[in-house]
């Protein structure tokens, strides 16, 4: 049972949003690449500070792990990567520290944020609850094995996911994108329509749309030029309002995207 922000969430133009969802439009997943490359590119190091500057301290435990290997199975770039990923589109990044040979923190592992829930204790700390992939059962970690990640957030405990806030803006795009999918495998017609004086029956009608869009359905038959006989003429009708209106939108939506990302 999913416990995070990757439930089901329907917006106004009837589109079920969730995170992974939302990384089906271009956008989101352009600025969620862009900051997760960019954060798991950067080096981390740990410093020592001196009088006089400061040094790597290549020799202290949490270098290795922070700069060399977080885990037996991931690279420092593809732990920094998925822990980015996650907080651009959860609002929460969360590692099960692990301890062993190189003291307290041996390993980072990383958790999916829609298995964590956050939730305070008596003494004001947080504690964890993490459900696991292959089973029902939930283990209680504390907040010194856990390493969270917390996007912004108005209670300190859990950061708030951009995609559950603004999934009116994310839906809009998503329906956007399915329009044009639908407007682009549907448009076969090069703007216009085909008239004629003489009355067609209805078996003529179809046999004419489908021979029509045979040849100039599709984007890969855009621009053909078309063959008009037996008395057909072409009627220019141009862009529809409602298409000019898609593109406006579609533009209007990138910049929405940007913004909540800071992109």
């Amino acid at each position: 049972r999913a416990v995070g922000e990757n439930a089901h969430m329907v917006d106004a133009a009837g589109v079920s949003v969730t995170p992974d969802s939302a990384l089906r439009v271009a956008s989101v997943f352009a600025c969620v690449r862009l900051l997760a490359n960019t954060i798991g590119s950067l080096p981390m190091f740990v410093y020592e500070r001196l009088d006089r500057g400061k040094r790597k301290a290549a020799e202290h435990p949490r270098y290795g792990v922070l700069h060399g290997r977080p885990n037996e199975w991931q690279t420092p770039f593809e732990f920094r990567q998925m822990m980015q990923s996650h907080l651009c589109l959860r609002g929460n990044a969360y590692a099960r520290i692990v301890p062993g040979v190189r003291g307290a923190v041996d390993q980072l592992i990383p958790l999916h944020p829609d298995r964590v829930d956050v939730f305070r204790i008596d003494n004001g700390r947080l504690g964890y609850t993490v459900g696991r992939p292959d089973s029902p059962a939930r283990e209680r970690l504390t907040q010194d094995e856990v390493f969270h990640l917390r996007g912004f957030s108005l209670d300190g405990m859990k950061g708030l996911s951009p995609v559950s806030l603004l999934r009116e803006t994310v839906g809009s795009s998503m329906a956007a994108q399915s329009y044009g999918g639908t407007l682009f495998r549907n448009n076969a017609r090069p703007a216009g329509a085909l008239k004629t004086p003489n009355k067609l029956s209805r078996e003529a009608k179809e046999n004419l749309r489908a021979t029509w869009y045979a040849a100039h359905g599709g984007p890969a038959n855009a621009g053909k030029v078309a063959v008009l006989e037996e008395g057909l003429d072409w009627a220019d009708i141009g862009m529809s309002n409602e298409d000019a209106q898609w593109i406006d939108f579609l533009k209007l939506g990138a910049s929405d995207v940007a913004m909540i990302f800071g992109v």
